[in-house]
């Protein structure tokens, strides 16, 4: 998921408004923890682009790096990350046993339980830049510095598909988009769903395909997949949403028989869409809940970036747009906020591949634990408080007001009512409580599933 969760990327201050906005408006219990941890290869260089994508699920999460040494120098790589109960630790790398110079192999990465998923869209299995990608399954003792299980290809793969631009895998089945597939016009995109054979995984073309109904050309669509359960979400960086070329986002759910070729169930746009918003450019998927990004996005700033939350209707997915929108609290021009986003229950995960703390371009990932929070005071943890643990605007008004200037104002309270040396989220709840006894009422509003 994107978000404000970016703030932990340097000192203490952003560290500080971070948590204070996931935690949320009130006091949580003296034990609640804003967690966050930063994630870097052993063996990472500069130019490895580490965190160019990211997945997360449970306790173990995947980073891929396609810059990185794989079985030759530039091949790529993605690493394996566990959380032992205290920090998160490297556990394993992910290479190609075919991997060349430039394949790329790590510029998009998804795990499921005990499946990872790796593309590598510059491999030339169908041609140039035809792309594939690979599966993992993990060993019986753990996950080790290994090669894949099986590797998947498009049955109709062709020169500069680029498949294996982005992939995602939930349970059973893997979907991996080919931005660049000519069915609907040239670089018009398309999307693979893969479903394990009942002995496991092998090398394999697909299940199904999948595209727009309004597919055009230079739409991408298939530049970024992500699935969950029964529902998959496409984007389409580049296809008309409410503006040409603003991008769109394409929901498609699994029909009763299995899935099949199809086109989408309902499709996403933003409300104001623009040209060159690049919507869709990354898309995460948890249950209910959506998250949509647009890197091109000029609010507040020019490419600052932007993440646009669609939670699902009670009767079921329909061509919607968004129900809240977020920028990052310390955006600036180009920054591109929402580059590779992942949700896992209330794990999420934020690629940073731009980051030069060991090198120009070597790249961090961040992870972050919304668990527990309840934003909204519903006596719930769910998808509201994730949406507004994701952004400055907490209280979901689409405004910084007071109510999120007051995270800034420093250790004013703790557990026991008095200042304890620490800035968290008892000094916000103290100064909401405060703010809002003096303008009457509750400025600050709620959130309402």
């Amino acid at each position: 998921m994107a978000g404000n969760i970016r703030l932990i990327e340097r000192g203490a201050a952003p560290v500080l408004v971070a948590c204070l906005l996931v935690l949320g408006a009130a006091p949580p219990p003296a034990a609640a923890q804003c967690d966050s941890d930063e994630l870097l290869a052993l063996d990472r260089l500069a130019f490895d682009q580490f965190g160019q994508s990211v997945s997360i699920s449970g306790d173990v999460a995947v980073v891929g790096a396609w810059g990185g040494g794989g079985i030759v120098a530039d091949s790529g790589s993605a690493y394996i990350f566990r959380f032992n109960g205290v920090s998160w630790a490297q556990e394993a790398k992910l290479t190609a046993s075919d991997g060349a110079v430039s394949d790329l192999f790590g510029v998009s990465v998804s795990i499921s339980g005990d499946v990872a998923v790796v593309g590598a869209y510059a491999d030339d299995d169908n041609g140039s830049l035809s792309g594939s990608a690979y599966v993992f399954v993990k060993p019986v003792g753990g996950w080790v510095d290994m090669t894949q299980t099986a590797k998947l290809t498009a049955s109709d793969g062709a020169v500069s598909d680029e498949f294996g631009r982005s992939v995602s895998i939930s349970g059973d089945v893997a979907v991996v988009g080919a931005a660049k597939d000519d069915d609907n016009g040239l670089s018009s995109g398309s999307a693979y769903a893969f479903v394990k054979p009942p002995g496991g995984w092998v090398d394999m073309t697909q299940t199904a395909k999948l595209t727009a109904s309004d597919g055009a050309a230079s739409d991408f669509f298939g530049a970024s997949v992500s699935i969950s359960d029964e529902v998959a979400v496409i984007g389409a960086v580049q296809g008309d949403g409410n503006v040409a070329n603003s991008g769109s986002a394409y929901v498609f759910v699994k029909p009763p028989g299995g899935w099949v070729n199809m086109t989408q169930s309902a499709k996403l746009t933003a409300s104001d869409g623009a040209a060159s918003d690049f919507f869709g450019g990354s898309v995460s998927l948890s249950g209910d809940l959506a998250v949509v990004t647009a890197v091109g996005d000029n609010a507040p700033f020019l490419d600052s970036g932007s993440a646009y939350v669609f939670v699902k209707p009670v009767g079921g997915w329909v061509t919607m747009t968004e129900t809240s929108t977020h920028t990052a609290w310390d955006g600036l021009p180009s920054d591109s906020f929402g580059i590779s986003v992942s949700i896992s229950g209330d794990l999420v995960l934020v690629g940073d591949y731009a980051d030069d703390d060991n090198g120009s371009n070597s790249g961090s990932a961040y992870v972050y634990d919304l668990s527990g929070v309840d934003c909204n005071l519903n006596g719930l943890s769910d998808a509201c408080d994730i949406v507004l643990g994701m952004s400055c605007d907490f209280n979901a008004n689409l405004i910084p007001d007071e109510c999120e200037l007051a995270a800034t104002a420093g250790d004013i309270s703790g557990p026991g009512g008095a200042p304890d040396g620490c800035v968290d989220a008892f000094d916000l709840g103290a100064l909401l409580a405060a703010w809002c006894s003096v303008a009457g009422g509750n400025p600050c509003g709620t959130c309402s599933p």
